[in-house]
């Protein structure tokens, strides 16, 4: 345990140092990224230059540090926008059900349904490159795949026992969501009764009907 205690702490250091490096490398690089010296092409390393330099003699390490910037600003704004409306997506697609339900299935299985790189080449191909078109690359290939997630942490949180409560009381689905929705005037209701009988229109929320089935037992 101490060992692997350990190896975590050294893992997350050097993630740590690689993110500052990335942020703010190009306050401390060594060189000019752009600086061409062909007299100094494919040159090992040096003190002059600690990674050596490329075909044209430029800085390896400076390019690597300057260049740090727009890969985090690329991928950060990528997750951030994934996470928004993944998210968002998930939420809906979890408490929703008839037609939108169905929609959102086939929406979220055709972006599923191809590999991430087959995205960014598709999209590289059509707009060429640069920092938006790799952002929507990022963005297209991973919110389905959050929006899943989301989605199914929906479906077993409207399972639970307070929410079936809140729904054979006569809550609203809005309402059920909440925490303590068990506690509303007539929460008193038993769980045998979330099977819907005498309580109607159990047959047009899908989370009642899961639980019939034998789902939302926890």
């Amino acid at each position: 345990m101490k060992r692997r205690g350990r190896t975590r702490r050294i893992s997350v250091a050097a993630a740590v140092v690689v993110l500052v490096l990335l942020a703010f490398g190009w306050l401390i690089a060594p060189n000019d990224p752009d600086a061409q010296h062909i007299a100094m092409r494919l040159k090992g390393a040096s003190s002059l230059y600690p990674m050596g330099t490329d075909a044209l003699g430029r800085c390896v390490l400076s390019r690597l540090m300057y260049g740090g910037r727009t890969t985090l600003f690329v991928v950060l704004t990528g997750l951030f926008l994934t996470f928004a409306f993944g998210t968002a997506m998930g939420l809906i697609h979890g408490a929703a059900g008839g037609r939108l339900r169905g929609a959102l299935d086939v929406v979220t299985n055709l972006f599923t349904a191809f590999p991430p790189m087959l995205y960014a080449i598709l999209m590289a191909g059509a707009w060429g490159g640069g920092a938006a078109v790799m952002i929507a690359a990022i963005f297209l290939s991973t919110w389905a795949l959050l929006s899943r997630l989301i989605r199914t942490r929906t479906e077993e949180e409207l399972g639970r026992a307070y929410a079936l409560c809140a729904v054979t009381a006569g809550a609203g689905r809005a309402a059920s969501r909440a925490p303590h929705s068990a506690q509303y005037p007539g929460g008193r209701a038993r769980l045998s009764d979330a099977d819907g009988r005498g309580h109607g229109n159990a047959d047009d929320r899908p989370f009642l009907r899961g639980h019939r089935n034998g789902y939302g037992h926890h």
